[in-house]
């Protein structure tokens, strides 16, 4: 990690530069992390809005994040990396879960069940 805005898992910014961040994610999510690393670091393609969900030690409950990776060169081409950016999603996400079961439960409640009898 070379830059990060704010804290994360319960560490503050001076703790986490300098560190590698595949250790950070959830372990349930390190794979694919890893994979998503990769990928971007050999084709160079980047990805975008890829939703990722997990714990950290700040907050027991699951979170979900959507994640863009993108692959670093230099001025002369070498690539040095690749950067994530990461957006919590987690409140976003509950939203529209609710959103959708209140939906549900207005169409159940204004559909009729049965066929009235001419």
């Amino acid at each position: 990690i070379r830059f990060i805005n704010r804290g994360f898992r319960g560490m503050s910014v001076a703790e986490l530069v300098g560190r590698d961040a595949i250790p950070l994610v959830d372990p349930d999510g390190q794979a694919l992390t890893r994979e998503n690393y990769q990928h971007v670091l050999e084709t160079g393609e980047p990805l975008r809005d890829v939703e990722i969900t997990g714990r950290t030690p700040a907050s027991p409950d699951l979170r979900t994040w959507v994640e863009d990776f993108h692959r670093v060169r230099s001025p002369s081409g070498e690539v040095l990396g690749v950067v994530a950016v990461l957006s919590d999603v987690t409140a976003q996400r509950r939203s529209e879960r609710r959103l959708r079961q209140l939906i549900d439960s207005l169409f159940s409640f204004a559909t009729p069940t049965t066929s009235p009898s001419l």
